[in-house]
């Protein structure tokens, strides 16, 4: 059949050579102009989803940790890769976690090539640093629909430049604090002096540590929670 998903006929019917409605095309006929090879079934290609599922099952075998594709893909395109592979490999399980990744949208409608409505990267980084596109998209969950705005750009950019005016300040205060090295760079003298500053904690210092061990299981937790780096930024 050629149609790789499509749901033909009824429940129990099949449609276009297919014994039920709910098959796909493991192998399609040759047509003009396409790329084609011999078959005992006819020249052809190989369909979509057994494309897919013989590159993956060559580099990583009958197991997979991770697979990772956009939410358009759940069904029927990694529904048909299961079905495929774990007859082939007689196995229950083939792929261990799929991550499933919302769209990137602007103006409303998702960023497409057909659509020409997308914008580059290369496009992005003339008003915008890597890092500020980063905090763009860690501020969304990975399976969260995303909009792409000027208004999410400022707020990313924003959050960005408190994070980098905080490292800044804490870079100066380490500075500040270093123990002076001598001269002559005897490292004896320099133990010495870093040896006569360590002082022991107070309830300020007791304090900040017991704030960073905190913070530290709350962003552990936040990206234990699929992953949810929105979470995590915010609480740091």
């Amino acid at each position: 059949a050629e149609g790789a998903g499509a749901q033909v006929g009824g429940a129990d019917g099949g449609g276009e050579g297919k014994r039920r409605a709910q098959d796909f095309a493991l192998w399609k006929a040759s047509k003009a102009g396409e790329p084609a090879w011999p078959s005992p079934w006819g020249a052809g290609r190989p369909g979509w989803h057994i494309e897919c599922s013989a590159m993956a099952s060559d580099l990583l075998g009958n197991a997979v940790d991770i697979n990772a594709g956009g939410v358009d893909l759940k069904f029927p395109h990694h529904e048909n890769q299961v079905a495929q592979c774990e007859a082939h490999f007689d196995c229950s399980r083939w792929v261990r976690t799929f991550l499933h990744s919302g769209h990137l949208s602007i103006d409303g409608r998702k960023m497409s090539k057909s659509l020409k409505n997308f914008i580059t990267v290369d496009e992005a980084l003339e008003a915008y640093s890597p890092s500020q596109l980063r905090f763009l998209f860690l501020l969304r969950g990975y399976a969260d629909p995303m909009e792409y705005t000027p208004n999410a750009m400022s707020s990313a950019a924003g959050m960005h430049e408190r994070f980098k005016e905080f490292l800044t300040s804490v870079d100066i205060r380490l500075r500040e604090t270093e123990p002076p090295i001598s001269r002559a760079g005897a490292p004896a003298a320099a133990a010495e002096a870093a040896s006569a500053r360590v002082e022991k904690w107070g309830d300020d210092e007791r304090a900040l540590a017991a704030a960073l061990a905190a913070k530290k299981a709350e962003v552990h937790a936040h990206l234990c929670d699929a992953i949810d780096t929105a979470g995590a930024l915010r609480a740091l």
